[in-house]
C-alpha cells in the first residue's frame, strides 16, 4: 500500500497473537508454536506486508499443523469476530487494549513488525515539520 501513503518507521515490535479471552489458551503467559497446532491464525492478504509473509512462509514450511486463514484486511470488525471464534490474529503489544475481550499473547518466535506513523502521500508543510521533529527526537 506504499503507493497510497507515506510512512515513518519508529521501531520494530514483536509480533504477538490475539484471541478471545475465553479461548482455552488465553490464560497462558506465552504461547509455544506447538500450542498452536490445530488452531487457526488469521492473516491479512498475502503479499501485502513482507513481515506477515515471512511468518506465513515459516508456518507453512515448518508447522503445517497450524491452519492459516486469509482475510482482505485486519480491522475492528475482524477483532469483533475473533471474540466469538477460536481463531487467532496477528497483533502487537501496542494493540493490547484495542478490544476489551481479546487477550494478546507473546509467542516463542523472533518475528517483528514495523511500527510507525502513516501520513498522506502529499503531506502539508506542517506534517513534514512534525515528522522531521519526531525524527530528531527518536534515536
Amino acid at each position: 500500500w506504499g503507493d497510497r501513503y507515506n510512512s515513518f518507521h519508529l521501531r520494530d515490535l514483536p509480533v504477538r497473537l490475539a484471541c478471545s479471552k475465553v479461548h482455552p489458551l488465553a490464560e497462558k503467559q506465552a504461547l509455544k508454536i506447538t500450542d498452536l497446532y490445530g488452531e487457526t491464525i488469521i492473516f491479512g492478504k498475502r503479499h501485502t506486508a513482507p513481515y506477515a509473509d515471512r511468518i506465513w512462509d515459516f508456518l507453512e514450511q515448518n508447522h503445517p499443523q497450524i491452519q492459516i486463514k486469509e482475510v482482505e484486511c485486519i480491522d475492528l470488525p475482524l477483532f469483533n469476530r475473533i471474540v466469538s471464534s477460536n481463531d487467532f490474529v496477528m497483533s502487537a503489544d501496542c494493540w493490547r487494549d484495542v478490544h476489551p475481550l481479546l487477550a494478546t499473547l507473546p509467542v516463542d518466535w523472533e518475528f517483528t513488525m514495523p511500527y510507525g506513523l502513516i501520513y498522506a502521500r502529499n503531506p502539508s508543510r506542517e506534517m513534514l515539520q512534525f515528522i522531521m521533529a519526531i525524527g530528531n527526537v527518536i534515536p
